[in-house]
């Protein structure tokens, strides 16, 4: 009922901002034109103007429902209609431009040429409006079918979960600047995070984590995989993917360079409200200092710059920002590497006060190991855009398997002069993630003794006890890991 009453509305406001304006032209040509087109003017015109109307009309919708469509389409694997009905729309979009060419030298032109050029005309469009609707009402039928097929697969412990995630960055060279090869920076990710969970995301710089986050933000494509939120498949979606920005919101690195330093903190945090169009200026304004109280600011931050904040509070301002629409899944992108340590413990124990108050979930990337043990319920750790290890927390801790994960653990400084720590050294450089090491990404750089037959194929993540997962290598495993 909701999408008939919006094509409704949708013909309406067509019929205003189209027929009126088209209404004025053919009274004008009523009085401008010669007098063999004034006696029959309407017979002349009236094969271009009501096509032409109608072909825009329906071009018009169509392209607001694709990506609607799309995504249902793309969750029933039907890639072939996918590509069929933008092709239709692509060439009924253009194509419109050039039939109102002919239309109108039709009209200019007398006797036989004019008329055949406005019949080819009208045949034209009527053709163009044919292969429209009817690939239209296809898809609608289709994808009423795969709504029907394919239900969200809702699960109250399970808020997200990516399946086979890849996100390649083209890398141009040459004089065109073609894509000669691909970084790979996030290169198939499986993982799910859970209703009211912290999963913390570990590894040393530049092995996908940042990249990770924005990908399931949606702030970037991904190359390959699937993303599904609540049950929903968000993958494909573009426009549609609006309703679904109020749930997942994102804490960024740099607490100075992600505040508007030309905007006021009360314009900053206000304009997630704006963007969904959500209450009056003074309720905005009211829920803009609710806000800032609750993440420890005095209403009259409002008004003041980022500039005239400390780092600590324009983290703060940060996260106000992104509580703004009360999101399901907060996406910590190193919120406190940027902060000293006195101040890194107020704003993770204002974001578990948080947690606890409002029933979120964490997505909580760093690359410190004692930060994120102390706010993570599961930990997941990845190397270069690969997780190679996922556990609860105090298990990857006490009980690490992954020999890159037991290197992280042990660097780990511990505040006491009289500890000896057993450090693990790696031999070796990180590879590049633009030519990356076939098969296991680790391997190189293992000290275990392994048959290089081994490292073809990308080794499979595996759960080795309950809930603790690893990447089954056995160039990286000891032989007392049972696989």
């Amino acid at each position: 009922m909701s999408l008939l009453l919006q094509i409704t509305i949708w013909c309406l406001v067509d019929m205003v901002l189209r027929g009126l304006p088209s209404a004025v032209l053919v009274l004008l040509f009523e009085k401008t034109a010669p007098k063999e087109y004034r006696e029959n003017s309407i017979q002349t015109i009236w094969p271009l103007i009501v096509p032409f109307l109608g072909a825009v009309w329906f071009i018009y919708v169509a392209w607001l429902h694709y990506s609607t469509y799309r995504n249902v389409l793309w969750v029933g694997d039907k890639p072939n209609v996918l590509r069929t009905w933008e092709t239709v729309l692509k060439i009924g979009f253009l194509g419109g431009a050039l039939v109102c060419l002919i239309g109108g030298v039709g009209l200019i032109l007398e006797g036989s040429l004019g008329k055949s050029l406005v019949v080819i005309n009208a045949l034209m469009l009527a053709l163009m409006i044919t292969a429209n609707v009817t690939m239209w009402i296809y898809v609608i039928i289709l994808t009423v079918r795969i709504r029907g097929e394919v239900e969200p697969e809702r699960d109250s412990k399970e808020l997200i979960r990516i399946e086979g995630m890849k996100m390649h960055f083209p890398v141009k060279g040459g004089v065109f600047r073609r894509s000669v090869a691909a970084c790979k920076a996030v290169d198939g990710v499986s993982l799910e995070i859970r209703a009211g969970e912290t999963l913390g995301v570990v590894g040393e710089s530049g092995c996908g984590k940042t990249t990770l986050g924005k990908t399931i933000a949606k702030l970037y494509d991904p190359t390959d995989g699937r993303i599904r939120f609540e049950g929903v498949e968000i993958t494909s979606l573009q426009n549609a993917m609006k309703p679904f920005r109020r749930e997942m919101q994102m804490i960024f690195q740099d607490p100075y360079e992600s505040l508007n330093p030309r905007h006021t903190i009360g314009t900053i945090v206000e304009e997630p409200f704006v963007v969904q169009g959500m209450g009056t200026r003074e309720e905005r304004r009211q829920w803009v200092s609710e806000l800032l109280r609750k993440v420890g600011l005095n209403e009259s931050a409002a008004q003041r710059y980022p500039f005239e904040f400390s780092g600590g509070q324009r983290q703060r301002i940060g996260i106000a920002r992104a509580l703004a629409l009360k999101p399901k899944l907060l996406i910590c992108d190193e919120p406190v590497s940027a902060l000293d340590v006195s101040i890194q413990s107020q704003v993770l124990n204002l974001l578990m006060e948080l947690q606890r108050e409002m029933g979120l979930s964490y997505l909580f990337i760093s690359h410190d190991l004692a930060v994120v043990k102390h706010i993570s319920d599961r930990i997941a750790v990845m190397y270069l855009g690969r997780i190679v290890e996922l556990a609860p927390s105090e298990e990857i801790y006490s009980n690490p398997i992954h020999p890159y994960t037991k290197a992280l653990i042990s660097a780990i400084p511990v505040a006491d002069p009289t500890h000896k720590p057993d450090r693990v050294v790696l031999e070796g450089d990180v590879p590049s993630p633009i030519d990356p090491p076939d098969g296991c990404r680790f391997a190189p750089r293992s000290e275990i003794p392994h048959n290089t037959e081994h490292l073809k194929n990308l080794p499979p993540f595996q759960e080795i006890a309950p809930d603790h997962w690893v990447e089954a290598c056995p160039a990286c495993l000891s032989s007392e890991i049972s696989l």
